[in-house]
């Protein structure tokens, strides 16, 4: 049965290798540009996700997306859909913990 590893290359890629093989296989995610600004992302959107706040009993994440594509205007729609998941994912993990 092969076994993975994770580890870099020379030139600093993450790569992912099958030892039985030895073959690498080079990381698959490619939104470099949405991993620059996750962090602040979350930050713009953690009210929204807040449980303690809601309008009328309701939550108030899908404001959240909103928030999201006015503070990066830039972002393509696909990619505001891509950072509003991963936002939206980060922030259930957080306040799953709780």
């Amino acid at each position: 049965m092969p076994s993975d590893s994770v580890g870099y290359n020379v030139s600093g890629e993450l790569i992912m290798t099958i030892l039985s093989n030895d073959v690498p296989i080079p990381e698959r995610r490619n939104s470099e540009h949405l991993r620059e600004i996750f962090e602040r992302a979350c930050q713009i959107s953690a009210p929204f996700f807040d449980p303690a706040q809601g309008w009328g009993g309701m939550s108030l994440t899908m404001y959240a997306r909103q928030a999201l594509r006015e503070a990066y205007p830039e972002l393509i729609q696909q990619d505001v859909a891509l950072l509003f998941s991963a936002v939206q994912r980060y922030h259930r993990e957080k306040n799953h913990q709780k």
